[in-house]
């Protein structure tokens, strides 16, 4: 059993090798977005109220357009939405580069381009999210996942750094022509995609559409049991946005030392992605999910017991980031792998509205704890709340805890091979030619 991740999915699916690496330009420009918008309007105004306008400017439109994103994506051509939605990124970056050029920016208008980023990414994310089931076979599924979770992770380090260096070498006009770029790469990448139509299920956006996906999602109790306990980790685990703060007050360190931090999560996460090879042999998914989120809670109380030195947090937080690398990773090959392709889109999107949604959530709750106790308490108690809400969820659902991705491998196998030609072709086509 190899170790290192597994290229399979890049060497014989050409369609998705084509997807991932039009994914590698859209990740890095949106990483880069993250921090130049935010840093623009800072050194416009000097303003951190400002600065907050910014994340609620991409957090609203995060939450009323992710589910129309995903009835989007059952109901039209996944390739022609993501290349659709890639264009209007792209367009919209060139307008901020426009405005970063005029010597007294409206700050209003750079909001609304932040807006529209959003928006349309909660369009494309679903689409994009459910191409990978349709380009690659079942056996090779949880490896694709695993490479799409690399590739974020790497844009997630690499891209921020590159914008920072960038924004203090020249100038924020730069970075966003280097992000429109960017998405340029990734439409012309996506171009090269097989076409990914509907199965000939799909319904028209509405609301009604929206509210069938969420009822699949209740009726199937592994999808369920999936997103609510990476709710759970989220909301009671690590917190990830006010970390820094928390790290200041429970170690007493500086901004140098909060970087290193950051830096250990998402090397963590970096390793455990290039680590994961032995994720396409993996039987009992459901139960590798609740141990991953069993150590980041585990790692969570850890850190907020008193006493333990900053120094020995680093290896902590590295760890956490592994776990919840890996727990992502399982949690999609689930999901993606049982899920219905006339439901992908909105599953998918559902899915990813919980893991905007519960990181954001798990940061207003650990401030709040923070307020009535103190940084250690509110780390250690949100971490045994995510160890017992751990334990509630493979209570609750059975069919998690019980999930043998092996056998469902088998049966799409045994429905795949008894279809007649004409619907086999449907499915396979993205497979090696």
């Amino acid at each position: 059993m190899s170790l290192v991740i597994d290229g399979a999915p890049l060497r014989h699916d050409v369609h998705f090798r084509r997807l991932w690496i039009g994914q590698v330009g859209s990740g890095f420009a949106r990483e880069t977005a993250r921090i130049a918008i935010p840093l623009h309007v800072y050194l416009l105004t000097e303003s951190l109220a400002l600065v907050g306008l910014v994340a609620l400017a991409q957090l609203v439109p995060a939450l009323m357009f992710s589910l129309i994103g995903g009835a989007l994506a059952d109901s039209v051509d996944r390739r022609r939405l993501m290349i659709a939605s890639q264009m209007a990124m792209g367009l919209t970056t060139l307008a901020l580069l426009v405005l970063a050029l005029l010597p007294n920016p409206p700050i209003p208008l750079i909001l609304v381009c932040a807006a529209l980023l959003t928006t349309f990414f909660a369009v494309e994310h679903p689409a994009r999210t459910s191409a990978a089931p349709r380009l690659v076979p079942p056996e090779r599924l949880s490896s694709a996942i695993a490479l799409v979770s690399m590739n974020f992770q790497v844009s997630g380090l690499v891209a921020p750094a590159v914008a920072g260096l960038v924004i203090a070498l020249t100038d924020v006009s730069v970075a966003y022509g280097i992000q429109a770029l960017a998405y340029a790469w990734a439409v012309v990448m996506t171009l090269r995609v097989m076409p990914i139509a509907t199965t000939g299920k799909a319904t028209r956006p509405s609301l009604r559409g929206i509210v069938e996906g969420l009822d699949f999602i209740k009726r199937r109790r592994v999808i369920l049991g999936a997103v609510v306990i990476d709710l759970n980790a989220m909301i009671f685990g690590l917190p990830i946005a006010i970390l820094p703060v928390l790290a200041i007050e429970m170690f007493g360190v500086g901004a140098a030392e909060v970087g290193f931090l950051a830096a250990a999560r998402g090397g963590g996460a970096l390793v455990a992605a290039l680590l994961s090879g032995w994720v396409r042999t993996m039987d009992r998914t459901g139960r590798a999910v609740l141990t991953s989120v069993a150590t980041y809670a585990a790692v969570t109380v850890v850190l907020g017991l008193p006493g333990v030195p900053f120094l020995l947090a680093i290896p902590f937080v590295a760890i956490a980031g592994a776990a919840d690398l890996l727990s992502a990773v399982l949690r999609n090959t689930i999901i993606q792998s049982i899920t219905d392709d006339e439901f992908r889109g909105r599953v998918s999107a559902a899915h990813g509205l919980a893991t905007q949604s519960g990181p954001r959530l798990g940061d207003l709750r650990a401030a709040l704890m923070t307020e009535a106790t103190e940084a250690r308490a509110a780390v250690m108690i949100g971490g045994l709340l995510a160890a017992a809400g751990t334990g509630v969820v493979a209570w609750l659902f059975p069919q998690l805890r019980d999930y043998s991705h092996h056998e469902v491998v088998r049966r799409a196998a045994a429905v795949t091979s008894n279809e007649p030609p004409g619907a086999a072709k449907m499915v396979t086509s993205g497979r090696r030619r």
